[in-house]
């Protein structure tokens, strides 16, 4: 159906290149929600650390997470299945832009009272990128891959149940700092 339309005014479009403009969509609307909350809490003046610190770590997420996407352009078998994995994945990086900063956000909403759900939404974030990865045939791709993702389900997990507000600043500049790490020195060099 889809291809038809596509056909009938004059543009032919392949399964990837559908599928890349909604996942450009539901990235571009995870990252805005994030920047206009950061933004306003800059505005406002009134913010912690911990949330701009995992604001920082969502946006690279993201842009790191969209980027890698582009892996996708050579695969040639699409099913609805995983077409609905991939929807799935992007929609879990959209959800934990909607924690970070949730509907109706307050500028008393602390990171230590919505701690636990940025935490239960990356989890989920990050089990579904290991669907997507497994399903692309990339899980061991490169070895160190899943103790990577696995320590930060495992940190994500212990965080959940911390309510220290130093403990989440930590926890969030070293989930920044490894990521930077792992995006701009482990995937260059040694991946």
């Amino acid at each position: 159906m889809t291809r038809v339309l596509w056909l009938w005014v004059g543009v032919s479009m392949s399964e990837f290149e559908f599928l890349a403009v909604m996942m450009s969509i539901i990235f571009g609307l995870a990252l805005t929600h994030v920047l206009s909350g950061v933004m306003r809490a800059l505005f406002k003046r009134e913010y912690d650390q911990a949330r701009l610190v995992w604001s920082a770590f969502a946006c690279l997420v993201m842009v790191l997470n969209w980027w890698t996407f582009f892996v996708w352009s050579d695969h040639e078998y699409w099913s609805f299945g995983i077409f609905l994995a991939l929807v799935i994945w992007a929609v879990g990086h959209y959800v934990l832009a909607n924690t970070l900063y949730p509907p109706g956000y307050t500028d008393e909403l602390r990171f230590s009272d919505i701690r636990w759900r940025v935490h239960s939404a990356f989890v989920f974030t990050v089990c579904m990128d290991i669907v997507v990865t497994a399903i692309r045939g990339d899980l061991l791709k490169p070895w160190f891959y899943l103790p990577y993702v696995g320590a930060f389900v495992l940190i994500s997990g212990i965080s959940i149940t911390v309510r220290n507000e130093r403990f989440q600043i930590v926890v969030a500049w070293c989930f920044l700092i490894v990521m930077l790490f792992w995006s701009l020195v482990v995937r260059k060099f040694l991946a």
